[in-house]
């Protein structure tokens, strides 16, 4: 038997996994769990190189696990006993009715044109593509973007009992379209993206999304976008 004798020293710690100041490197243990022949997570591959904002990328990540604080995860933790969303009152609250189900969400998607189903489970986000009148370039960013403002929406309408209407909601998208823009790489900052909401009065083929050239920032830069880079981000989300 070896023995051991304790001294009043201070502890030594002696690992593969620590860093050169003596504390343990989580990351190489995450590294380490996966093995040569894994599959990369498509899901942290679509969250972890977005262009969103860390606390959408941590929204999204719960998003992807099922963990919001949705109804139906509440009652799992003893929290409510109704499931019932608070929204459309129609069916329970998950996180896929939140963002693909429920009336408002419908109606958000189909308002830029992009195809959902109301019963689609949560794995569809990452599996969008990018419709002819969406720029492929930063598009998982445009959905993350949506997401959000879904699910701000249905916040909102649950604890301040503020039905926001689309309308407002496209202009809130406005809004944080132009501050996530600063995110972007320099060369690309160009072609901020800027989601313009609906105005009164006009026709319906004329009410829509645009993601259009940031002129002003184009300017300070000294930098004039292509006539490809127009065409591709000089886009409108119509409803025709």
């Amino acid at each position: 038997m070896v023995q051991h004798t304790l001294t009043e020293g201070k502890d030594r710690r002696r690992s593969m996994m620590l860093k050169k100041n003596g504390e343990l490197d989580s990351s190489l243990l995450y590294n380490a769990r996966k093995t040569a022949h894994s599959n990369p997570d498509a899901w942290a591959k679509f969250i972890w190189h977005n262009k969103a904002p860390p606390r959408v990328k941590f929204f999204a990540w719960l998003l992807s696990q099922g963990r919001i604080q949705c109804k139906t995860v509440l009652r799992k933790k003893g929290v409510v006993d109704n499931t019932i969303c608070e929204v459309c009152q129609a069916t329970e609250e998950t996180p896929a009715h939140i963002i693909f189900g429920c009336n408002y969400a419908r109606q958000f998607w189909g308002a830029i044109r992009i195809q959902t189903e109301a019963d689609w489970l949560i794995q569809a986000i990452k599996e969008l593509q990018p419709p002819n009148h969406i720029p492929a370039k930063y598009f998982t960013t445009f959905i993350l973007l949506c997401c959000w403002h879904i699910w701000k929406r249905r916040n909102n309408a649950v604890f301040r009992k503020d039905r926001t209407a689309l309308n407002t909601a496209r202009v809130a998208c406005k809004s944080e379209a132009y501050l996530w823009g600063a995110r972007l790489p320099r060369d690309d900052r160009i072609m901020q993206p800027v989601l313009a909401g609906f105005s009164r009065g006009l026709s319906a083929s004329q009410q829509c999304f645009s993601l259009t050239t940031n002129q002003h920032q184009s300017g300070l830069s000294g930098q004039k976008p292509t006539n490809e880079q127009a065409d591709c981000y000089n886009l409108v989300f119509c409803d025709r």
